[in-house]
């Protein structure tokens, strides 16, 4: 393959080529001494073990053992043959290196993908060539202007327009190239109906449609979407797969996103094209957009080749809710830190900015809440009632995302926040909670209805009579401390009371021997439950005090809303006198229930 490019042409191209510029095209690289240092480009890494050497012109990865020149890295990170990893190189330092003369039909020193390249790059002249010059692309012309998209930007994306012909392209590309239109056919550009006993038909795959050309990082044209302007169907149609365009791997806008992921350490995700054209437009210049696919695992690590952040800006429909959970749950798979912004109902960036609001979502990027804040905030919106069931069913929907994370203390600390959000005090319940999420299980059982009526907050009860199984010297401790009836459900309250009958007999506590002491179907019922489904507590010892002390409360809290309820009354009557009486108990009980 060297011997189609001369070797002195490649000394140039080696001379002028900067292998850390190159690199960081795809991952960070910081000054260490005379190299420069980042996480490998090749494997999935924590703490960089990727080096390059500027004035050597090598790279190597301690870690997995990759390493080479600047051909080399293009090579294997794009899966190019040693000649198209010349060309591209050369193309990016302005290095000439002499063509064959011959067309592009003849594949002789062309390879399949590098004509695919060229097709696609004068199929997207001669569609831009047709929206900004001719008679017949007026309406698009004026469908651009009505939405907002300037010159400037129909010159930075390209914009074009496929005349409503069936063989305009055809004809241009098989007149200009000299090309078969079984290439055409090959490269996604025209499509080909075939009869029996008859010669095939070429026709042109998009016609009467705006063109929105799809690059790659290198800026290279690899398909194009297209968008009918008034009715018809499929509104948006795009290339199907070519050797050079595969759905789900490239990201639009992104060619023109790459320096801006960097410079605000952050990429933006939107939905649409004009999402992506309106953002550019506004200086929101890391916006970028999936090419009419859900996100992909390939799609999230050639953000993080740039950056380590995302944003999120979906629709605020179903779809657009669907979208961004399933966008969270492949970009943390490969390592990014995601937060979401929610526009309201029948937004997105394009009509926001078209309002004259770009400042607003601006500052609105700039504080979007972390993907789980944003989830949460979701799930309580959508959920009416303020129950115990209606809580339970709001952390069952925050569970599979939960789930995702995967360092515990993280995962720790979201369960406080929820906790927090939900007015959840329970230590029985987080508990059942973080074991919940230890086991990688998405559900946590609702607490039955007689727990509720008992007052009880997520089982409190159960997670005593959980800790009094897991050891003698734990069910003493909470004997010494709880009297059978402060266990208000009437089938705890059986089980505790013959438990601590075993205890004062000088008896262990078993199940078997328990199940042999309890009466009731549903007290034998809950103590196998106990049993079967045992909960690992991180201190049971802490867990001990937590769930003494949140039983213990529960009077004062239960005066707490009666006394909340009667000020409400007191204050729409306007009866200042009860509502202030009423405010300071209120005060007095809500210090009482602090910890301390």
């Amino acid at each position: 393959m060297k011997s189609f490019i001369p070797e002195h042409i490649l000394e140039e191209v080696r001379s002028r080529a900067d292998i850390v510029e190159v690199i960081s095209d795809y991952v960070p690289l910081k000054a260490a001494g005379r190299n420069f240092k980042g996480l490998c480009p090749f494997h999935q890494e924590k703490t960089p073990s990727f080096t390059a050497n500027r004035e050597k012109q090598i790279y190597h990865c301690f870690g997995c053992g990759a390493g080479g020149n600047v051909f080399r890295f293009l090579m294997e990170k794009e899966d190019l043959p040693f000649i198209e990893a010349v060309r591209r190189l050369a193309s990016r330092y302005q290095v000439s290196i002499p063509e064959s003369s011959k067309s592009l039909g003849s594949n002789e020193t062309w390879n399949q993908k590098e004509v695919i390249y060229k097709l696609n790059a004068d199929a997207a002249e001669y569609y831009h060539q047709q929206l900004i010059d001719t008679i017949g692309s007026r309406a698009a012309r004026e469908y651009l202007e009505k939405r907002g998209i300037n010159h400037a930007s129909v010159e930075n994306f390209k914009l074009g327009w496929a005349p409503d012909e069936w063989r305009g392209l055809l004809t241009h590309l098989t007149g200009k190239e000299k090309v078969s239109p079984d290439l055409l056919v090959h490269a996604g550009l025209v499509l080909k109906k075939e009869k029996p006993g008859e010669d095939p038909i070429y026709y042109d795959r998009f016609r009467g449609r705006l063109i929105f050309p799809i690059h790659d990082n290198q800026g290279r044209v690899i398909g194009f979407g297209g968008r009918v302007l008034g009715e018809g169907e499929p509104k948006y149609l795009n290339t199907s797969e070519t050797p050079v365009y595969k759905k789900g791997l490239q990201l639009y806008g992104q060619h023109l996103a790459r320096d801006a992921f960097r410079q605000k350490d952050h990429a933006l995700i939107v939905e649409g094209y004009f999402d992506v054209i309106q953002c550019h437009q506004a200086g929101i210049e890391n916006a970028v957009a999936t090419c009419g696919t859900a996100l992909t695992p390939q799609q999230g690590l050639s953000i993080k080749h740039h950056t380590p952040n995302a944003v999120l800006v979906f629709d605020s429909d179903a779809a657009g809710k669907t979208a961004a959970d399933r966008g969270f749950e492949v970009l943390t798979g490969q390592g990014l830190n995601i937060r979401a912004l929610a526009l309201p109902v029948g937004e997105d960036p394009d009509s926001y900015i078209q309002k004259g609001r770009a400042a607003e979502f601006q500052k609105q990027l700039e504080t979007a809440p972390s993907f789980l804040d944003y989830r949460l905030r979701r799930a309580v919106d959508e959920t009416p009632g303020n129950t115990l069931d209606d809580k339970v069913a709001i952390v069952n929907q925050l569970l599979p995302f939960l789930a995702l994370v995967a360092n515990s203390v993280e995962r720790t600390e979201w369960v406080r926040r929820i906790s927090d959000e939900l007015k959840i005090d329970d230590r029985g319940f987080l508990e059942q909670l973080k074991n919940t999420l230890a086991q990688k299980r998405t559900r946590v059982d609702s607490p039955r209805e007689n727990s509720r009526a008992a007052g009880s907050t997520f089982d409190t009860e159960f997670f005593l009579l959980q800790l009094m199984l897991t050891g003698e010297e734990y069910a003493r401790d909470i004997r010494s401390q709880v009297k059978i009836e402060e266990f208000g459900a009437s089938r705890y309250r059986e089980l505790a009371e013959k438990s601590y009958e075993m205890l004062d007999e000088g008896e262990s506590i078993r199940v078997d021997r328990l199940l042999d002491r309890v009466e009731s179907p549903e007290s034998k019922s809950e103590l196998s439950r106990l049993a079967l489904a045992p909960v690992e507590f991180d201190s049971p010892a802490r867990a001990i005090v937590e769930c003494v002390t949140t039983l213990k409360k529960r009077p004062f809290r239960d005066r707490l809303k009666s006394l909340q309820l009667e000020r409400q009354i007191a204050f729409r009557e306007q009866n200042t006198e009860k509502y202030e009486e009423l405010n300071r108990k209120v005060g007095e009980i809500k210090e009482s229930l602090i910890p301390g």
